[in-house]
């Protein structure tokens, strides 16, 4: 769809209110302007009151090109004529005002009344057309304002958020003011906050932070960068999914980054995979002017090499979670860290120290121990049971019994007690817009021009004699290890504790990172659950492949 902003305006009849003062048969003449251009031709037309005279259309029609015009002025008049007696019946006039609108006017005086139907051009065709078609768009004071054919003027919001769940609007920057007699109603993509399962597309977790650089064959709609909406408005714009009015356009902000679709570049919902590594901004259209941006860091996917070791006290101090779970939960792991370019690929070498021994799954071995090294674990004590059978540089995952907080009381659903030094340390710095999570100023108008963003990361944490040690522990306090919302949140424990490893703060709570936003939904969350702290943003997902872990 291609908007041209031309109406045409088409004089139909002229119907007589009152006889002219002339005695006889009389005649009436008229003549029209638009914008001083003369309409019409020289036809006379027998008349009395109550009479009407239709006028040919292919000689009143006038079009006229409304791109650039505030106003149209509108003129219309008629004169009596009997031999060479003439009265003038005076002269109507109408000044139609931009928004221009689809409509019928009848202009009358006290001798006559002419009816004008105003027809917009949609697509090169004109109307009638739905009143809900879009007709123009202009530039307010740096604001695109779209119109309707009927003349009903609004701001287009759309929103491609890129924090999952999608917080309240309260957080989100503010939207813009909309102009009086707007069409009324959003429309909100309330996606998220849900239980991720095994077998789950690993592109569940929509709006990413990292686009996946995957080569043609392996990008399909269910391991692509899956993009989609949050929010618009007006809702009477009815985009869908696939909607061919909105139009992706990328364009690399760093490193010559580059992107490909998998499906129609088009609509709510694209899939999208990189070609070339950097940082993109992909734009999406409607009639050329940009609605909406979209900021991710475009990289290969990186492995975190790791192995699993189910510590086995004797009976009463068992991890209730077999190897087919322990595999369940690194998948589920895995939506979770995809968003960020990460995943957990299990430790294809079988060696074995401690006692442990491998399992029907390499990667997952089981380790038999005295009923203290799994149970009532003190956090913060440097364990054994995260150091037992563990490889230099690869990442040790121990599943436990239980952890008690000392202070609290309360048992922890896991820990991380080893954390290498990640190379970023203490900070990283993003400065793109729209800003990371959209912090404001977030760059997305009417907000203010992005600022950069800092934020704080973990230094080294490491016992002495293992600096190679990168350890974390997960207890039984998740769940019924097979229970899927357990499931769900035994995978949040283990992601949560990784970002840790890597190098992250929280994003609320305890050693903060310093960003405090979002302030319920971002995955380092200190202690709201899976289904609601799930997001992983881009700031984040820079400052995680400093890590050594992340290989």
């Amino acid at each position: 769809m291609t908007l041209t902003p031309k109406l045409r305006l088409i004089f139909e009849h002229v119907d007589a209110r009152r006889s002219s003062r002339l005695r006889g048969p009389v005649n009436w003449r008229f003549a029209a302007t638009v914008d001083g251009t003369s309409i019409g031709d020289a036809t006379e037309f027998p008349m009395v009151a109550r009479s009407s005279a239709a006028l040919e259309e292919s000689v009143w029609t006038h079009e006229v090109d409304v791109s650039a015009a505030n106003s149209i002025d509108i003129r219309f008049s008629a004169t009596a004529v009997r031999d060479v007696d003439t009265q003038d019946l005076g002269t109507v006039r109408w000044t139609m005002r931009f928004p221009f609108a689809q409509t019928t006017r009848v202009l009358t005086n006290a001798f006559f009344a002419v009816t004008v139907r105003v027809e917009l051009a949609i697509e090169d065709t004109f109307g009638p057309h739905d009143p809900t078609a879009l007709f123009a768009c202009r530039t307010v004071a740096g604001v695109p304002i779209w119109s309707t054919v009927a003349g009903r003027r609004f701001v287009t919001r759309l929103e491609f958020c890129e924090v999952r769940p999608t917080p309240s609007a309260s957080s989100l920057p503010p939207r813009p003011s909309q102009p009086r007699g707007a069409p009324a109603g959003d429309v909100r993509n309330g996606r998220g906050r849900r239980v991720i399962n095994p077998g789950d597309a690993i592109n569940t977790i929509a709006n990413p932070s990292v686009i996946p650089v995957l080569a043609a064959a392996d990008a399909t709609l269910t391991t692509a960068a899956r993009i989609e909406y949050t929010y618009y408005r007006p809702a009477m714009l009815a985009f869908t999914e696939k909607d061919p009015r909105l139009v992706w356009s990328q364009r690399s902000l760093s490193g010559g980054a580059a992107v490909a679709f998998v499906d129609d570049p088009n609509g709510l919902v694209v899939h999208c995979y990189g070609t070339t590594e950097g940082e993109v901004l992909l734009e999406c259209s409607m009639e050329g002017v940009v609605l909406a941006s979209y900021r991710a860091l475009v990289r290969p996917m990186k492995d975190i090499i790791c192995r699993f070791n189910i510590l086995n006290g004797p009976p009463g101090a068992r991890p209730r979670a077999t190897p087919d779970h322990v595999l369940a939960h690194l998948q589920v792991t895995n939506v979770l860290l995809r968003q960020a370019g990460l995943q957990l690929t299990l430790d294809t070498d079988a060696t074995c120290t401690d006692g442990a021994v491998t399992t029907t799954i390499p990667g997952i071995f089981r380790i038999a121990v005295s009923a203290g090294v799994t149970s009532g674990i003190l956090p913060g004590n440097n364990p054994r049971c995260t150091r037992l059978n563990y490889r230099p540089g690869i990442m040790n995952f121990a599943y436990i019994v239980s952890s008690v907080h000392p202070v609290a009381g309360m048992f922890v659903l896991g820990e991380a007690t080893d954390i290498p030094l990640n190379t970023l340390a203490p900070r990283v710095t993003d400065n793109g817009t729209p800003s990371t999570s959209w912090k404001r100023p977030s760059g997305i108008a009417p907000d203010r021009a992005a600022r950069a963003v800092n934020m704080r990361l973990f230094n080294r944490t490491q016992r002495a004699g293992h600096p190679q040690l990168y350890g974390m522990y997960v207890t039984d306090s998740n769940g019924n290890p097979a229970n899927a919302n357990d499931r769900f949140t035994y995978a949040g424990t283990i992601a949560h504790e990784l970002g840790h490893i890597l190098g992250l703060r929280h994003r609320v709570g305890a050693g903060h990172d310093g960003l405090l936003h979002p302030w319920s939904e971002n995955l380092m969350h200190g202690t709201n659950p899976t289904t609601i702290a799930q997001d992983i943003d881009i700031i984040q997902a820079k400052a995680v492949v400093g890590s050594p872990a992340v290989t």
